[in-house]
This record gives structure tokens, sequence and C-alpha cells, in this order.
């Protein structure tokens, strides 16, 4: 391009309002130039230490960072400012100007996330005026981004502040953005030019529609939003007490700003966005879990794929998200749990518009890139949504409409009834327990050392078993599988007793006149399996009737644990 015919142009234009920065050519010829393309990507960095003025900077200088450069763009101007030279370097800076559609600027200590400022303005940038920038981070934290010759337009403090040596350009969406970099007297730059973009029908319609588009605003008139979540799998915690749920929230709405005439596009009815967050490009329903689990407490950031319409309709679907809430089991059948847990939404933002079920079934995002599986744990077999508007003038907080204040706010509360595969835990459990049982049953038809060692395999396998599921069943209440176990130790302990009387008996030999009348019975000798003999030797008189007592009292007690353990298992626990 002509060198006169730029400058003559840059005199004409000083002089005007458009030109408000009053950038000449003569600024920007000495400087360095760099084009960004449509699209969020950081393709090239540049070495800070090698850019002037700041490779002059003393060392024992405050100053981190002092870089003067220029900028030419319509909307989201990105600066990175990074330790290193790679593109998954974190943290960093990045300085975001004329984001959310020229709306406001912001810096941030980590990509698109954490940000350390914000800062509303609108119409910021301009594709006609180079906009001169004077940036500076100071070693004791604080950074300011400056249109050069005045006072700081946003700043920020980070008690942590980084040590930047690259520095790199990017764009974000359709947007294109000219840079000039390296500003001194004696470096030769490219000659300035302005930003040709031949657009297509869809990145013009965008920019159209995101011009002066501010995300942060709740859509004019937005009386419904039509919501659901698509539950992909879930999973209960009994122990604690709550719901993980996996899966999409599907959401449609109508946002008169994105409405169009087909003609003027190339007879485009519909455009599609991909990764949509929160206050990003356009205004989104996040949501707030009114029973949200510890960090899901409040809101959650979702991420959606959109389909806007020329009617204004808008239909989004999130990405896979997972959050947890809290679930209060009522039943209290441990591990045989049939629980119903209900996950309470509503809209965070400042709004009256009430939530309604979508009840339509869509999917943006193609079924073959989803993820869903139906196994494990737990089985979902019902979810329904259902719509409230809690209208009460003692609530802690207020939604502020365009009419003011209001008490009324809409909830969504999903329901979603779970039932446990419960074939591992009742073979884990069961198991261990009949078999525990049946060693202290044997032990009432044993003697001495054996009878010991059945009662101590039975003691330690109960006690482990106590100890596995004291850390798996829930603490609020004893579930009756506990209580089986905690039964049978009495039996083990019953078991040790009637050995200890039968020890006590061949030691002490009290008073056996009754003992031996007892076992001399043919009907006890009948029920309880001893001898038949009606009368005893003299010399084994006392040793074979304590025997036979002590028989009578561990079969009385067999048959007793006998029937409680056939009633137990025909009633299930």
């Amino acid at each position: 391009m002509n060198f006169y015919f730029i400058l003559l142009a840059s005199v004409f234009f000083s002089g005007s309002e458009a030109n408000k920065f009053n950038v000449t050519y003569t600024e920007l010829q000495f400087c360095k130039e760099y084009d960004v393309k449509a699209g969020y990507k950081y393709s090239s960095f540049f070495h800070i230490d090698s850019l002037k003025p700041n490779r002059n900077l003393a060392d024992k200088d405050d100053t981190i960072l002092n870089l003067r450069l220029f900028v030419l763009a319509t909307k989201d101007a990105h600066i990175l400012l990074s330790p290193t030279d790679q593109i998954k370097s974190s943290p960093i800076y990045e300085i975001v100007l004329g984001a959310g559609g020229n709306t406001f600027n912001e810096i941030r200590r980590q990509r698109q996330s954490q940000p350390l400022s914000t800062k509303r303005q609108s119409n910021f940038l301009s594709s006609t005026d180079v906009m001169p920038l004077t940036v500076r981070i100071l070693k004791s934290g604080n950074i300011s981004i400056a249109i050069t010759g005045q006072p700081p337009f946003i700043t920020a403090f980070d008690p942590n502040v980084l040590d930047i040596k690259y520095i790199s350009f990017s764009t974000w969406g359709t947007a294109e953005a000219k840079w000039f970099y390296d500003c001194e007297n004696d470096s030769t730059g490219d000659i300035l030019s302005p930003i040709n973009q031949n657009l297509t029908d869809v990145q013009r319609l965008l920019n159209d529609l995101l011009n002066g588009y501010d995300p942060n605003i709740v859509p004019i008139d937005l009386g419904t939003v039509f919501l659901d979540f698509d539950l992909v799998n879930a999973d209960f915690n009994s122990k604690k007490s709550f719901l993980t749920s996996h899966g999409r929230f599907r959401a449609n709405w109508i946002d008169p700003k994105m409405r169009w005439k087909k003609g003027e596009y190339g007879g485009k009815s519909r455009i599609h966005l991909d990764k949509v967050g929160p206050a990003d490009l356009i205004w989104t329903p996040q949501i707030r879990l009114l029973n949200g689990k510890d960090d899901h407490f409040g809101s959650i950031p979702l991420l959606y794929t959109v389909t806007i319409f020329s009617n204004g309709s808008i239909w989004a679907e999130s990405m896979s998200t997972t959050f947890s809430t809290w679930c209060l089991n009522l039943n209290r059948n441990w591990p045989y749990e049939a629980v119903s847990c209900n996950i309470q939404i509503q809209l965070d933002h400042f709004t009256s518009a009430t939530l309604i079920p979508l009840n339509k079934t869509f999917y943006i995002i193609p079924r073959s890139s989803r993820y869903d599986f139906d196994g494990g744990e737990w089985r979902v077999i019902e979810t329904k949504s259902i719509s409230s508007v809690q209208s009460n003038p003692n609530i802690p907080y207020t939604v502020v409409t365009a009419d003011g204040l209001s008490s009324s706010i809409s909830t969504l509360e999903i329901n979603v009834i779970l039932q446990r595969n419960s074939l591992f835990y009742n073979q884990l459990i069961s198991v261990p327990l009949i078999g525990a049982f049946s060693l202290v049953l044997l032990s009432f038809w044993v003697e001495r050392f054996l009878r010991i060692m059945l009662n101590a395999l039975s003691l330690f396998i109960l006690i482990a078993m106590l100890l596995i599921l004291a850390d798996h069943a829930p603490n609020y209440y004893t579930p009756t599988v506990v209580v089986y176990y905690t039964c049978s130790l009495y039996v083990v302990w019953a078991s040790l007793l009637t050995f200890t009387i039968h020890c006590w008996f061949k030691e002490r030999k009290p008073n056996i006149e009754l003992f031996t009348q007892i076992a001399s019975s043919t009907w006890v000798q009948l029920v309880f399996g001893l001898s038949f003999d009606d009368t005893y030797e003299y010399k084994d008189f006392e040793e074979d009737a304590t025997n036979d007592f002590s028989k009578v009292i561990d079969r009385f007690f067999f048959f007793i644990f006998l029937m409680i353990f056939f009633i137990c298992t025909a009633v299930g626990y």
C-alpha cells in the first residue's frame, strides 16, 4: 500500500472523532506486526527479553514487564503472558479485551478461568481505531493495562506474581485482530494495512448477532426456561448419604436478540456454537443446586453445545457433567435399597423465569460421541421432573428483575429412583454369616480343644465382617444385617459360656441328684441324643451324670439357635 496514501488517511482521521487515539503511521512503521486469524489458538510465542523496551529493564527495577502494544480489532483480542513457551503452561496471565461481544475486559490467571479482575466497558475495541496499550506487571504483584498516556482502565493484584518470559496473541470465535509490538525507533516494521475479512454467511451472521451483545444480561422478557437432566448413570453413597449423578443438561429458551431474517444471510435458518460457557458469546442458563454437596453446593458452570434458530429459539445441550447432592434413605434397608433421591435446581441468574420440565427428547451432540453406559452397583429405575414456584417473603434472598425485587423463585425438582444391584453384597455378607453361624452350631456337638477352635474361628470371621460393614454401612441407623452379625457374636459367647459351665461341673462336682434325674429321663435322652442307659455304674456315676447334663445344656442351646437361624433365613435380611 502507498505510504503517502496511508499517511494522508491517518492525518485525516486524526482530526475526526472516530480516530480518538490519534495513532499515526509514524508510530507504527517501527513496530513488528502480527495478524491473528479467527479461532482461539496461541500459535506463536515471543520472548519478552528480546522486546523493547522490556529488555532494557534494570535488575533493581520493580518492573517485571513493561510493554507497549497496538491493537486493531472488533472484539475478543487476547494476550497470553506465560513463564514458558508451552500452550498448556499453567498458571499464566490471560488479558482479554472486548470479550462478550466487546462488552467487558478481563485479567485472568489461567486460560478461560480464574479472573483476577473484570471491568465492563462496552464498545471498547474498534475496527477503525488503532488502540495504543501499555501493559505493566510489577514484582509487588500489581498488574495494570492502560491506554498509553491515560490511567489504567483495568488493574489486578496477584500475591504470587508470575515471572513472565513469553507473550502470545489470539482471538475468539470469528474475530480477527492485528497486533503491533516491539515498538522502538530502531526496529523496522511492516506497513499498516486494514483487516480484510472474507466472511461466510455464518460468520457474518455471528458477527452481527454478537455485536454489542452482553452474555451477562438475561434475555429480555425471559418468562420460561425449559430444562431437564439426561441422567446417564448414578451412584448412591449409603454411608455418607449422597447421590452422585452423571449426565447432560438440556435446555430451550427464547432470546429476542438472536433473531434474524434468513434471506439476508444466504437462507441460513440455524447456526451452531460449541462449548459456550458462562458469560461467553451468548447467555445460557447456568444452574444452582439447592441440595448440592460440598463443592457442588451452589453454582455449577456448564458448557453448552447450542443451536440457534432464526426465530430466536435456542436449544442447548451441556457437555457431560458430574455433581453430588444430599439424599437420605428413609427405607433403612441397607444393602438392599431402593432409594428415592431429589435433585433441586434453580437458575443461577437474577431472573424470575419459570423452570418447566422439558419433555421433548433431543440430542444436539451426536449419539456416537457419547459415553453412556448402564452398569455398576446402581440401576436407575425411573426419573421424573416436577416444577414448583417458591413464594415466601421470609426466604433469605430475593431475585432482582426488571420489575424490582421478587421472592418467587422457580425450582425444578428431579426425582431419581435407584435400585442397588445387590448380588455382590448378598454373597459378601451371606456366606461369612452362614459359615460363622454353622461353626458355632457345630461347636455345641464337640468338646474341649476342638470346641474352642471352632468358637475362635467364628469369632474371628464375625469381628472381621463387622469391621468391614462399619466402613460401608450407613451410621445414622443400625442395618438389620449388622444386627444379625452382632447376635451371632452373642451365640459364640453362649457356646463359650456352656463350655465354661461344663468345665466347672467337672471341677466342682456339685450336688448332682437333680442333674442325674434330668439326664436319666428317657425323653431328655431321646430329644438330646444321649445314651439310653437307665442307670450309671457307681464309679462312673458322678462323671457320667455331669457329662450328660452338660450335653443337655449344649443340645438345648443348639436347638434354640438352630430355630433362630432358620427363622432369620426364611425372613431374610
